[in-house]
């Protein structure tokens, strides 16, 4: 439909395709350069599928599975129910076998919540700060959420989850060596399932 649309010249024009626009946002200067990767992206995106621009999901459940081209010991999933979104369940609840971490950042007790080593209870949109958000539109505008209510739980909005775990997984290897250690009820039912080991050692 896009190619034709170009061909009869209805590119950005009344009846064709819309064309948006956004605000150029200054970038903040108080944030740190971000650290150059060491290695290419396991899903895939930019090598095996060149037109992706972000992550892929079942390309990093593939990577996990297989090992190639390095293995994946650890996800962190945020806001999404991997086991539903995901086509071909049983390969999903595979690659979950293989990991020695999964952390599940949500606010509903989902399938891969149940199967996660660590849950990290989410704010909903009504309890927490958002980052400024400036989508592309006809007419551009900036956006912020701002909290309605404070929160009625012990919860955080996901980038202050992110950034705690961060801060703990670099500074406290025990902790971390320890958290491995541990065994989930979840994990062993998955490891039994999947006909491995079902000593449910993560």
């Amino acid at each position: 439909m896009a190619i034709l649309t170009a061909l009869l010249g209805a590119w950005g024009r009344k009846g064709g395709i819309l064309v948006p626009s956004a605000f150029p946002l200054a970038k903040a200067a108080h944030l740190p350069p971000f650290p150059e990767p060491r290695r290419a992206p396991a899903d895939g995106a930019g090598d095996r599928f060149p037109f992706a621009t972000d992550g892929i999901a079942s390309g990093l459940r593939d990577a996990t599975r297989t090992g190639e081209p390095y293995p994946i010991r650890a996800w962190l999933v945020s806001g999404t129910n991997l086991i539903k979104t995901l086509p071909n369940r049983l390969e999903t609840l595979d690659a979950i076998a293989k990991l020695d971490l999964l952390v599940t950042v949500d606010i509903l007790p989902t399938e891969i919540v149940a199967w996660s080593d660590i849950v990290l209870p989410e704010s909903t949109y009504l309890e927490r700060w958002d980052s400024l958000n400036a989508p592309e539109f006809r007419r551009p505008f900036v956006a912020v959420r701002t909290p309605a209510v404070p929160p009625r739980h012990d919860t955080r909005a996901d980038g202050r989850s992110r950034a705690s775990s961060a801060r703990g997984w670099g500074s406290g290897r025990g902790s971390r060596s320890r958290a491995r250690r541990r065994s989930f009820a979840p994990r062993r039912r998955l490891r039994g399932s999947t006909g491995r080991s079902s000593s449910g050692t993560a």
